[in-house]
């Protein structure tokens, strides 16, 4: 009897050492449990109106780990409609609670006002600007749980927020899109006076909102350019690519059809990414639509699932990172020459600009992403134009060389 209980302990002692080598990469819990519609904060919506905003949070049931990595997730609906609970936001937070995450489903303000035709583009940037603050809000909501108690335990240096569709462009805009500097030279410009400032203030003001990474399913973001600054955090993307809402590369994101805004897409996103030494995975799902794992179909339940395990495998390598502070030198000398390259991606000729020019002679170099010198040219003008000829698609790197200093910027031809 002794031998046999001996047994059964080594058997539930390696089981038990099993399940949590397998924790935040499988699912290891069979139940989860969700706490609904939480309140984390509240802002006036597109119409000027106060909008009380809540989430429902999902964690798995028995789990007794007290340091969890927090995923904050936002549902698709081109941010005029959609909600929390819809089917395919509610089965990844599902999915990723049974792995050992806890997870938040937010609700965040939607609309845009349909009165001038013309002013979509600007309409749909403070739509998005609005709920890219009101998931720093969510952000924030757990930063200030976790000082008073940290009643969802969670792990602060392991939160990363995304979601699907117009949730991804949520999730790269709140990582990526914060200085006030950045929102203003937005095309359209974003109205960040009357919208809250970069911080906004959709609640649990004075908290941090930084986070470690994004989890972009079929996201995009206004500019690559945003992405120079922000080189420690991890991005995980999904993207179809014949998406014809949100574009795969470069393209205009459609609401009804009607282009409204150019957008950079997960292969662009990815592309910057891994230029600018982010941890960085994209699953592409050649010859499929926007958001081909959202229908309740076989073919969407396959999607659903690759989705899941590919995010997954990211995450649990990512966790495991130790995120850095510093700051590259590449990007501190970018101010001292006001170093300029559009449009990104080019076709066929990009333009370089000095923003700081004194007159002084510049030295400009093209590099492969293996360091060898495609061309070089010297300037005393603010602005010169290089000849793609015949460079093939892909990635590649500009030097600039001035008695200012050295500046550098990626490029893509495509």
């Amino acid at each position: 009897m002794r031998k046999n209980i001996q047994i059964l302990f080594l058997f539930l002692v390696l089981g038990y050492a099993q399940a949590n080598a397998q924790r935040y990469l499988m699912p290891i819990f069979d139940s989860i449990v969700i706490t609904d519609s939480i309140p984390y904060g509240s802002a006036n919506n597109y119409l000027g109106v106060s909008t009380h905003l809540a989430m429902d949070i999902y964690m798995p049931y028995g789990d007794t780990t007290s340091n969890r990595p927090l995923l904050i997730l936002a549902h698709g609906g081109s941010f005029i409609s959609g909600n929390r609970k819809a089917y395919d936001i509610v089965k990844v937070c599902t999915e990723f609670a049974k792995r050992g995450y806890v997870c938040a489903s937010i609700k965040y303000r939607l609309g845009v006002s349909t009165n001038n035709p013309l002013a979509l583009a600007n309409e749909f940037a403070n739509a998005v600007w609005r709920g890219t603050l009101d998931g720093r809000g969510a952000i924030r909501y757990f930063y200030k749980e976790a000082s008073i108690g940290n009643s969802y335990k969670i792990d602060t240096n392991n939160i990363y927020v995304g979601g699907i569709s117009a949730g991804g462009v949520l999730g790269l805009h709140v990582a990526f899109l914060d200085k006030a500097q950045e929102a203003g030279s937005a095309n359209p410009a974003i109205d960040t006076t009357n919208i809250g400032g970069v911080d906004g203030s959709s609640g649990s003001a004075g908290y941090r909102w930084k986070v470690k990474g994004v989890i972009s399913l079929c996201g995009a973001i206004g500019t690559s350019d945003w992405m120079n600054d922000n080189k420690n955090i991890g991005i995980v993307s999904v993207h179809g690519t014949k998406d014809n809402t949100v574009p795969f590369k470069t393209d205009y994101f459609k609401a009804g059809g009607i282009p409204i805004a150019l957008l950079s897409g997960s292969y662009i996103v990815d592309s910057v990414a891994r230029a600018n030494g982010n941890p960085s995975a994209l699953k592409v799902f050649y010859g499929q639509d926007h958001v081909p794992f959202s229908a309740q179909t076989p073919t969407g339940f396959a999607y659903m699932d690759t989705t899941i395990k590919f995010v997954a495998d990211f995450l649990y390598k990512d966790i495991k990172r130790v995120q850095s502070n510093t700051t590259s030198i590449s990007n501190q000398t970018i101010d001292n020459i006001g170093l300029k390259v559009y449009p990104i991606p080019a076709k066929n000729s990009l333009n370089v600009l000095f923003e700081n020019n004194n007159h002084s002679s510049f030295d400009i170099e093209l590099y492969d992403l293996n360091g060898k010198l495609l061309s070089s040219q010297s300037t005393n003008l603010n602005q010169v134009m290089i000849d793609r000829k015949d460079l093939l698609n892909g990635l590649y790197l500009i030097k600039v060389k001035s008695i200012l200093g050295e500046s550098f910027k990626k490029i893509i031809f495509e």
